[in-house]
């Protein structure tokens, strides 16, 4: 399971020196991993949440779990891959063996060796014939006729030759340690991490009735699910390197768009400078609106690749040369582009340029500039990012060891006929050569003398392209990616990246580990569920939003805690399970805004989203320096934490009091005059609401986790009482009238609010 263990700390409360929070006993405090877990039950539309296989029981082993476990793993694997791999010695024959770097590697060695297995020799499988020595083999003898590893052969040859009965396995029993979030908190993890909001309380009683599918389609129509769908693929593709200043806009070859910075004659200059920041956001941003769009207009997702046209809005129109200053189409009689409102920067229409040959996300100017080309290096860079971006294969680790140049033969071109290079360049090199078109500034210029002679020719791996100068090489290459089962792999991986923020896990390399049953387990068992989302993904016609929604019903997203019991090894099986990552600013943001009704703003500036305040520190991207999300806090990011939970307790507490209950966020159940003395039954309500609508936590009103809030009140309280601060609230806490507490039960609340504000609950995801 992820982090939770239990960490007892203080919390660190410090509103004024007006205001003394001594917390003694309080036990949660910030970035503490304590969570209380809840037994998964589910009344209702058990289906829609099933922590095991969505496709009902299964009673037989699928051809691929049985060929990993039983074929690959403890024979091939360590016996035959070195040989028969794409540079081994048995590299011409008709099995050659893919390693785990390949997106599709165990579907493709399933089907090469299930071909070898029904090829007979008098009767018997060529297959055993030559792993046993009994006909011609480079390798030798490598088993004897009923040893164990012959056996496992021939039960693969026993299912090569009969048809199995169900394409992916019940993984139920693998799940039985762990406990899961029920409807409700898995709808409230879903709304916040997908739209930036806690659920109404509609939401909730249609998940209960209809299944949270359906709310989540609801869900998915809201502007808040795109903001986060942009951001969860430019974490990926990190083409808001150029959304800043004119980055995006400097880009664009002035010769061909002559009117790329039309905002310089704009004379007032707070309008230029609008104009000029919208025109970039959109050239910036091209390559992710096309994600949102084909996602918003339920489209299959292989349209990211394969669209013809790319995204306009009525400021990047006029840089294209698109569309004149009053709206007009500029490209001819047949241009049908026009916008509502010319001044909406949010308008997004489809539009092709005059041309360019359209390739959906590919042919973009951010995502030709983000992966860039030189005369030597040819392309090879965005191969190689095409294959881990679309074909969820990583080509670094497609060489099964380290290269010795001082073995290089320099007489050749070692790109061709290097094994120690051809490894990768044999795979990255036909697609480097379908990018031919697109020079170093991300231009469509085809080459006058047509592609390199001394590479391999264009296409993809086996699949060569016809003519070597073809203007529509890249969409020739995407209808071809968009075809290829690693696509399906690739979308479900960026899917689970969204909602969980971990990389899919890998399959276990060294068998000599302690560990590795354990991690050969669950990889096996993921690898089986995302195989079960990648179904469901292709049934619905390759709709993205079939993904977020499996991945939201799956064990993966809702496991909270695991049985007590469990021991080292099932505490490595069971760590992919559940999420346990620090908020993203952004993330952490929305759920401020959201929870407690304002933003963390100071004079004018959202101090987690911007870059010259707290964004970069805690734990933010720029998509040029800095790629790669904080997963856990720093120290300055602790201190960060604690100062958002100091002053949000200030600024939202006597807010939400200056509102009637009924609108209230924070305090529907208690008014400042109640005091522990007089209602502390609706003190404990209240608390018991704030665990559920800060923390997701349902708990007592009797409970611990009570007690410790209801503590810390009465603690503040008699402080302030004992010590006679004074009746009137510090200056910037004050609000809407709000601005004394002659009872400290104002300030008493702050603490309690900045207590849980700090809580891992709140800050992790």
């Amino acid at each position: 399971m992820k982090a939770h263990t239990e960490k007892q700390n203080l919390a660190f409360l410090v509103l004024t020196a007006a205001i003394l929070f001594a917390a003694p006993g309080c036990e949660k405090g910030v970035f503490s991993l304590e969570m209380e877990a809840e037994e998964f039950t589910l009344p209702g539309k058990a289906d829609t949440v099933n922590p095991g296989d969505p496709t009902g029981p299964q009673t037989c082993t699928p051809d691929d779990r049985f060929f990993l476990r039983e074929v690959w793993a403890p024979v091939l694997e360590g016996q035959c891959a070195a040989c028969h791999s794409s540079q081994g010695l048995a590299k011409d024959t008709d099995l050659v063996l893919y390693n785990a770097g390949w997106g599709n590697y165990l579907q493709n060695n399933l089907q090469v060796v299930k071909d070898l297995a029904r090829t007979k020799r008098d009767g018997e499988s060529v297959l055993l014939l030559k792993a046993t020595g009994r006909i011609s083999h480079g390798g030798g003898q490598l088993m004897e006729v009923g040893d164990e590893n012959y056996q496992r052969l021939q039960a693969f040859i026993t299912r090569a030759e009969s048809d199995t009965q169900c394409e992916v396995a019940n993984d139920d029993e693998f799940f039985q340690d762990v406990e899961f979030l029920d409807y409700d908190q898995t709808l409230r993890k879903a709304a916040l991490s997908l739209v930036g909001r806690a659920p109404t309380q509609e939401e909730y009683e249609a998940a209960m009735n209809s299944g949270v599918d359906e709310v989540l389609d609801s869900m998915m129509t809201e502007e808040a699910f795109y903001v986060r769908l942009k951001e969860s693929f430019n974490d990926v593709l990190h083409t808001d390197m150029y959304n800043r200043n004119e980055a995006a806009v400097d880009l664009l070859d002035d010769d061909i768009y002559p009117n790329r910075d039309w905002y310089s004659n704009i004379g007032d200059e707070n309008a230029r400078n609008q104009a000029r920041a919208r025109t970039n956001t959109a050239i910036a941003r091209e390559p992710l609106e096309i994600v949102a769009h084909v996602v918003r207009e339920d489209r299959p997702f292989t349209e990211i690749l394969t669209a013809d046209y790319t995204l306009v809005n009525p400021y990047s129109a006029r840089s294209f040369g698109l569309v004149d200053g009053d709206g007009n189409c500029t490209t001819g009689e047949d241009c049908t582009l026009s916008f509502a409102d010319m001044n909406d920067p949010n308008e997004m229409k489809e539009a092709a340029i005059p041309g360019i040959p359209h390739a959906g996300v590919l042919t973009t100017t951010s995502f030709l500039n983000r992966y860039p080309t030189t005369e030597t290096n040819r392309n090879r860079t965005r191969s190689g990012y095409y294959y881990l971006f679309f074909l969820a294969t990583d080509v670094l680790r497609l060489a099964d060891r380290p290269t010795d140049p001082t073995l290089a033969d320099s007489s050749q071109n070692p790109t061709l006929f290097d094994a120690q290079c051809t490894v990768c360049h044999e795979v990255i090199d036909p697609i480097a050569g379908a990018f031919q078109n697109w020079d170093e500034q991300g231009r469509y210029n085809p080459r006058d003398s047509g592609w390199y002679t001394d590479m391999l020719p264009p296409g993809i791996e086996r699949e060569i392209l016809g003519q070597s100068n073809n203007p529509e090489s890249l969409s020739w290459l995407a209808q071809r990616t968009t075809a290829d089962p690693r696509f399906i792999v690739s979308a479900v991986e960026h899917g689970y990246r969204m909602l969980t923020g971990d990389e899919p896990l890998r399959y276990p390399q060294d068998p000599t580990t302690a560990s590795y049953a354990a991690e050969f387990h669950a990889y096996e068992v993921q690898y089986n569920f995302f195989k079960q989302v990648g179904l469901k993904f292709v049934e619905s016609n390759y709709n993205f939003k079939t993904i977020i929604k499996e991945l939201v019903k799956s064990p993966y997203y809702r496991a909270e805690d695991a049985a007590a019991s469990i021991d080292g090894m099932r505490q490595l099986e069971l760590k992919s399970m559940g999420t346990s990552r620090l908020l993203s600013p952004e993330q952490l943001h929305r759920k401020i805004e959201s929870l407690l009704g304002r933003s963390w703003r100071v004079n004018n500036r959202d101090l987690l989203l911007d870059n010259r305040e707290f964004r970069l520190l805690y734990g933010g991207i720029d998509s040029q320096a800095i790629l790669k999300r904080m997963k856990d806090p720093s120290a300055l990011a602790s201190s960060i934490a604690r100062r958002m939970g100091n002053e949000m307790s200030c600024l939202a507490g006597p807010n939400d009091f200056s509102l009637d209950p009924s609108e209230r966020l924070l305090f529907p159940h208690v008014s400042p005059d109640d005091t522990l003395e007089t209602n502390e039954a609706a003190i404990r309500q209240n608390i018991q609401h704030l665990h559920f609508h800060l923390l997701g936590e349902k708990v007592d009103v009797n409970s611990e986790d009570v007690d410790h809030a209801l503590s810390l009140f009465r603690d503040v309280v008699n402080d302030g009482l004992t010590n006679d601060y004074g009746d009137g609230l510090p200056n910037m806490c004050r609000s809407n009238g709000v601005n004394n507490d002659p009872n400290y039960t104002i300030r008493g609340w702050m603490a309690v609010l900045s207590y849980m504000l700090t809580d891992y609950a709140f800050l992790y995801e």
